[in-house]
């Protein structure tokens, strides 16, 4: 089966890492072939959020919604030519993930040993030391890349300003729960591993790594689409 180069879009309450995550535990597959789940409406959303920001974050988001006022915007030309190149540069960090994340890993050494043989237990220390390693270049291009957008839109419209500044604060509020929540993956795999892939061939296991990798990256990626999205939206209409 080949591997996606990009999975479908998801909601903020329907993450495609969550889906696939779901997929592997009741068997109905990984990313992409099982059942996409219940949604949770808005005020679920808010509630969730409310019970991972301290009030400190409150005050930090109270801020961002009602900013100081700015200098004077960049001029169309201008806006226009840097959304062009942060478009072009993203499709180029998220090809760049992709390819790493898709590259064919049974040539490397520690993937290259022979299929275990039947109730053999899994070695999953290099399909670990693998996911981290992915995890840690994802975190390294993306956040810097979602910085770039931030300063993007803070020389755009008044709307746009407000939704860097609440990016911003999002960011900063909710990294340490992002890192934990993410840093379990590896470990929920491995237990899942253990428990029910026992003997499973070295290259089928490579593949379940690299499609809950590629749904990581669509859930890492959410924020830049969304902000990239709004910018092209607010682009300047040809008289």
């Amino acid at each position: 089966m080949p591997l996606p180069t990009r999975l479908p879009g998801a909601r903020f309450n329907s993450s495609p890492l969550v889906r696939c995550l779901s997929g592997l535990e009741t068997g109905s597959g990984v990313a992409g072939t099982g059942p996409s789940g219940g949604t949770a409406g808005p005020q679920a959303v808010a509630e969730t959020l409310s019970r991972w920001l301290a009030w400190t974050d409150a005050i930090a988001l109270s801020g961002a919604l009602n900013p100081s006022p700015a200098g004077t915007p960049a001029s169309d030309d201008t806006r226009s030519g840097l959304h062009t190149q942060l478009a072009e540069d993203a499709a180029r960090v998220r090809r760049d993930l992709v390819r790493s994340i898709t590259r064919d890993l049974s040539i490397e050494t520690d993937f290259a040993a022979p299929a275990p043989a039947p109730q053999a237990a899994t070695d999953f220390a290099p399909y670990r030391r693998h996911y981290v390693t992915e995890q840690r270049t994802m975190a390294e291009r993306i956040g810097p890349l979602r910085a770039r957008v931030r300063k993007a839109l803070s020389t755009a419209s008044p709307a746009l300003r407000r939704l860097a500044a609440l990016d911003a604060v999002l960011d900063a509020a909710l990294d340490a729960r992002t890192r934990h929540l993410l840093g379990t993956v590896p470990a929920l795999l491995e237990s899942h591993a253990q428990r029910g892939r026992q003997g499973l061939a070295p290259q089928a296991w490579l593949q379940t790594l690299q499609q809950v990798l590629l749904a990581e990256l669509e859930t890492r990626w959410q924020p830049i689409e969304g902000l990239l999205q709004a910018r092209a939206q607010d682009e300047p209409k040809p008289p």
